[in-house]
């Protein structure tokens, strides 16, 4: 199972989004995390051999993660954003654990942030791709 660091560099919380197995009859569902800002967490890819292992909350079934400040408006981390002098954005980002066929595995959709795939971290403590996001 590949496991990727998420680190948000920001001082702002984040959602990221993937879809995850639910163990019933193969249906998969939309599942959300929310990230802190400075939070690092490790997500974990479904790869064919642990396809039905649902027992992890962080990880994906396809290997894609969207990431967004989608907040409702009666959640703290709305205002959060909001005191910080930030709009709501939508969609910040997404990341995949494998590249697409131009060779990218991360894309932004605002100017505001940059998200950095770094292949191969590996580190005393950690074995594995690692995603930053960062703010411009």
């Amino acid at each position: 199972m590949k496991m990727i660091k998420f680190i948000n560099e920001t001082d702002l919380p984040i959602i990221i989004e993937t879809w995850a197995n639910t163990g019933i009859y193969g249906l998969s569902t939309f599942i959300r995390i929310n990230v802190s800002g400075m939070e690092e967490i490790t997500l974990y890819e479904n790869d064919e051999e642990n396809k039905n292992d649902y027992l992890y909350t962080n990880y994906s079934l396809t290997g894609e993660w969207i990431v967004s400040s989608l907040y409702c408006t009666h959640e703290k981390e709305y205002q959060i954003w909001k005191d910080k002098g930030y709009t709501v954005i939508e969609r910040i980002g997404k990341f995949r654990s494998e590249s697409c066929i131009m060779g990218n595995n991360t894309w932004t959709n605002t100017d505001l942030f940059e998200l950095n795939y770094i292949k191969n971290s590996n580190t005393e403590k950690f074995s594995g791709e690692t995603v930053k996001l960062k703010k411009h």
